[in-house]
């Protein structure tokens, strides 16, 4: 059965919220509560508060907004009586109190207060206004000043309507009433900050909106990160290089600190027309331009401090190791070096001080540049084969590596950035607009014979700045910044668990040629060497991680179940993307974390040998008892005190069946409706849950070692009866829940399995089954309309080429219509298959130009 809103497929629901003349149907919670405590309240008091009338916090929204389990459900007329009584006991600690919403589309709760607001016609009289307050029990808390005949009103606490049913009363006042709607509270998204920088929108590596011809999202995601963290004073960032413009009005605002280890003064400004102080400046640039100023650009932190240390272009190794070290005792957070050095012992003892000394101790975040070049640079004698640092590549505004690239097993990251023949190959469009030398000095000297690679347009000081920064001397800064970024968010990080952090997180770009690991997401093609080390930098999705609850963050704890060998928990993008250019899809039902074991069993896996454990189709013996092992990562450095695991199965087919209308109320508890969603039990129990305590960090820069801490648990899966005009072959969804790491509001809105699993890393499902290798095979499965709506769809084949693929009744790319909640048996017939192989069937709906992925399935052929 779907659930719009909170209510039954067929029933007419009784609460809406009209938006833009829309009706959406409004689900109310009837055992929880909404408070908006006070800005001085503190977390303590606030559950001291609930304790002291057996209420708990059940989640904790940014801006001071809680939500209060009441245990029991109440009748809504009981139910609003609760926030009223929470607003009079609790005095200078609760600003506002009401019931608890949900609505389709709109991912937040709204707490629905007694106050709404009401805009009647400019025509009506002030007497006919009263009059409709006292025919309505209401009151006026404020008259708009901007909006004649608009009030905030008030539901009298002594009555039994509440502020939703009394506004749906005034809106159907059409003769009298403009608009009337609940003066609601809940959580404002700010979904990205875009600074005033007026060259900001040049900056595609921060954000791309494939802004000339680039591929959108080809970036890390800086101004999502942004909402969350911009970086402080306290957070310093040195930049190792050959000299700066210390006095650009974009770096002067963040410039702390300096010294110049070439004329051992404090100025490390260097000779005015070096060409190592041109890079020097754009480097600086990169990692911390002063942001938000309204002029030029904007640095990865770009409230971050800036300690400038110049060494010369030709160093000796001595001076290089005590920029490092000055860099070490000064403080620095992170420190950036976008330079090639032989790894002397003396320059090798520096960085390896400065990543476990620095920062009293925590570690200094130390990154180093790889060459510009198509080379291994991960030999002994190279310094970005130092455990002890951040080795990091380049990537494309395409999201691609270009043909110079280097590579090696050293390799860490990829960043944005671009190369000289980056261009001409293709492989990108654009290179980095940074901050350059004041005038016509440094790289941008608008020369129409040779422009950079392009003339800079207005502002009037175009030529303080430059569009054609390229190589890792970019990408390297850029990712200094995000470090700290996450350091500003979370300080306490240490050196590793800032490097873990970055690595999890990023993105999986470019899969074809850098071939990541199923095991643990570094790039491992099976010849050649490793081009794209753990993927492109992520600067949104680390610093949610590290982020507090109140700044929208994740405060150090991340849960994840990954739905297919590319995801690794990030969510910015549907796990679905596959990153290439064009970007394309991969199924999100090709969960990495659920393995089937019929009997004879196997030994139970562990976290070091699950990835390897063999995974079978469920056993459909009358009394056979398959053992079903969910896997569970906490991606982020704090501790899951607990958390909860549990394991549905429903018959297989394209879409999903919806979630049972009850599903969430009830959750973690079963719903009453199972006629499609089975609950499995826990393994060695009749509970339906399996709790896991103490989950440390398990992400995917320990995973298959001895470092990884997942943890495994396991239910058990009865042979269920087989429709003998199906298949015996089932879906298996399972979802993890923690205090510290919820399962989304927008989740917990929905219905749509399809929709909530490639968008929450705390739900997967495996959708798929392992089949012998054969000549011809018929499957059949159920193609279903998961909407209580008709869509007009169509299936999708990949397969093998020469392997033939046929479905009866629809067809394969043929556009049909499905009833609401209809699902329809059909055949899917394979011919000609050799050898191994996976054939995927997807499920699209069409709306005009638009379609949108609603579901999918695999056959997976192997040796027996």
């Amino acid at each position: 059965m779907l659930l719009v809103g909170g209510y039954a497929a067929g029933q007419e629901p009784t609460d809406f919220l009209e938006l833009q003349g829309e009706k959406v149907p409004l689900a109310i919670n009837s055992s929880r509560i909404g408070v908006l405590s006070r800005e001085d309240a503190t977390f303590e008091k606030v559950r001291e508060f609930a304790d002291g009338r057996g209420y708990k916090i059940a989640d904790q929204l940014p801006g001071g907004l809680y939500i209060l389990d009441i245990g029991r459900t109440h009748e809504r007329a009981e139910l609003v009586q609760v926030p009223r009584t929470l607003r009079r006991e609790g005095g200078e600690l609760i600003a506002q109190a009401g019931i608890v919403g949900t609505a389709p589309g709109i991912e937040n709760p709204l707490i629905i207060t007694d106050d709404l607001i009401v805009q009647f016609r400019p025509e009506l009289s002030g007497e006919r206004i009263r009059d409709l307050f006292a025919e309505n029990s209401v009151s006026i808390v404020e008259a708009s000043i901007y909006s004649a005949n608009q009030f905030v009103l008030r539901v009298d606490e002594t009555s039994k309507a509440d502020a939703l049913q009394i506004s749906a009363r005034f809106q159907s006042m059409n003769d009298l009433v403009e608009f009337a709607h609940p003066d609601f509270i809940t959580v404002v998204e700010p979904r990205e900050l875009l600074p005033n920088d007026p060259l900001f929108g040049h900056q595609w590596h921060l954000r791309n909106t494939a802004q000339g011809m680039g591929e959108e999202d080809a970036d890390i995601d800086a101004s999502l990160a942004w909402d969350m963290e911009r970086g402080a004073a306290a957070t310093t960032i040195a930049i190792i290089d050959f000299g700066f413009e210390i006095t650009h009005p974009d770096l002067q605002p963040n410039v702390v600190s300096g010294w110049d280890f070439v004329q051992n003064d404090n100025d490390p400004s260097g000779p005015d027309i070096a060409s190592g102080s041109r890079h020097g400046t754009a480097v600086a640039g990169v990692a911390a331009a002063r942001g938000n100023n309204a002029t030029g650009v904007a640095g990865s932190c770009p409230q971050c401090s800036l300690m400038l240390l110049r060494i010369g272009a030709s160093s000796a190794a001595s001076t290089v190791a005590a920029a490092i070290g000055y860099a070490e005792s000064h403080g620095a957070a992170v420190i950036s070096n976008s330079w090639s050095y032989p790894a002397a012992p003396a320059l090798v003892n520096a960085l390896n001080s400065a990543a476990t000394s620095g920062r009293a101790g925590l570690g200094s975040v130390v990154l180093l540049a790889m060459r510009n070049s198509h080379v291994d640079d991960c030999s002994s004698s190279r310094l970005p084969s130092l455990d002890s640092v951040i080795s990091v590549g380049r990537s494309t505004n395409r999201d691609l590596i270009d043909d110079l690239a280097p590579f090696g097993t050293c390799l860490d990251l990829l960043a944005p950035t671009a190369w000289l023949s980056t261009i001409s190959s293709g492989r990108g469009t654009l290179w980095i607009t940074s901050t350059d030398m004041l005038g016509t000095a440094g790289y941008n000297t608008n020369d129409i014979l040779a422009p950079c690679p392009e003339l800079v347009s207005p502002p009037a000081n175009a030529l303080d700045y430059t569009r054609c920064f390229i190589g890792t001397s970019s990408s390297t800064p850029l990712t200094a910044g995000v470090a700290g970024l996450v350091l500003t968010a979370s300080p306490g990080l240490t050196r590793l668990e800032v490097q873990h952090l970055l690595q999890d997180t990023a993105d999986k770009i470019e899969d074809s040629v850098g071939v990541y690991s199923p095991g643990n997401g570094r790039s491992a093609p099976s010849s050649g060497p490793p081009s794209h080390g753990w993927g492109r930098l992520n600067a949104f999705e680390a610093v949610r991680v590290a982020a507090s609850a109140a700044q929208g963050g994740r405060a150090g704890v991340d849960l994840f179940l990954r739905d297919n060998r590319l995801d690794w928990g990030n969510t910015e993008q549907p796990s679905n993307t596959q990153f290439e250019a064009p970007r394309g899809t991969i199924g999100h039902w090709e969960s990495m974390d659920i393995k089937v074991d019929a009997p004879p069993y196997q030994t139970a896996p562990t976290a070091a040998t699950f990835e390897n454990f063999p995974d079978e189709t469920p056993s459909a013996v009358s009394g056979d008892v398959n053992r079903v092992y969910v896997r569970i990562r906490n991606r982020g450095p704090e501790e899951a005190a607990t958390a909860t695991v549990k394991l549905h199965w429903a018959q297989f087919g394209t879409a999903l069946p919806p979630l049972p209308a009850d599903f969430w109320t009830q959750f973690p508890a079963d719903s009453t409706d199972t006629s499609q969603w089975h609950p499995l039990n826990c393994a060695g129990s009749s509970g339906t849950t399996c709790t896991v305590a103490n989950l440390a960090y398990s992400g995917s820069s320990v995973a298959m070692t001895s470092g990884d801490a997942a943890r495994i648990v396991q239910f058990d899966f009865p042979a269920p009866a087989v429709d003998p005009a199906l298949s015996n072959h089932f879906c298996l969804l399972a979802m993890v829940d923690s205090p510290q790491d919820r399962i989304s509001q927008a989740s917990t809105a929905s219905f749509f399995v399809d929709g909530i699993t490639p968008n929450d890393n705390n739900v997967t499902h495996r959708n798929y089954v392992n089949l012998p290798m054969m000549r011809s095979f018929v499957e059949r499965l159920l193609v279903r309309n998961p909407f209580d709506r008709p869509i007009r769809t169509e299936l999708r084949v990949t397969a093998p080429a020469d392997w033939e693929v046929s479905i009866d009744s629809f067809g394969v790319g043929k556009p049909f219509e499905l009833k609401p909640l209809e699902q329809v048996p059909v055949s899917l017939t394979i011919g000609n298959a050799f050898g191994r192989g996976v054939v995927t069937l997807s499920q699209e709906e069409l709306e005009g130009e638009k379609t949108t992925l609603i579901g999918g399935l695999s056959l997976r052929f192997r040796p027996e």
